[in-house]
């Protein structure tokens, strides 16, 4: 599994990097908030099907990474005790009013808009 956490992804080496873990069938998560790059990547979905790699961008922006945590406790709960979980509440914080956008993110930025 590759998890990029690192922009700019498209029109740089995110590019090549997917298009490699598509091909070796390696699964691949990013965090980027590049609506491009999110719409390029759906034109891999047979090369990526073809190699058995899964392919998922924009994790964070989309919250995947508490989803997939939510999903491991409940599947624990439930393997542990014989419960369903039937209700979940997630709270999270991040940035805050000193937050300012990354190196990668400046990056991603300028890569779009070229």
């Amino acid at each position: 599994v590759i998890i990029n956490l690192a922009g700019p992804y498209s029109l740089a080496q995110g590019e090549v990097l997917v298009d490699a873990c598509c091909h070796v069938g390696t699964h691949y998560c990013d965090v980027s908030g590049e609506l491009p790059w999110t719409l390029r990547t759906l034109d891999l979905y047979e090369q990526a099907k073809k190699g058995g790699a899964l392919v998922s961008t924009s994790a964070a922006t989309a919250g995947a990474i508490v989803d997939v945590l939510l999903f491991m406790c409940a599947k624990k709960a439930r393997e542990d005790h014989g419960e369903e979980l039937r209700r979940a509440i997630n709270y999270q914080t991040g940035g805050g009013a000193t937050a300012t956008a990354s190196g990668g993110t400046l990056a991603s930025r300028n890569a779009m808009t070229q």
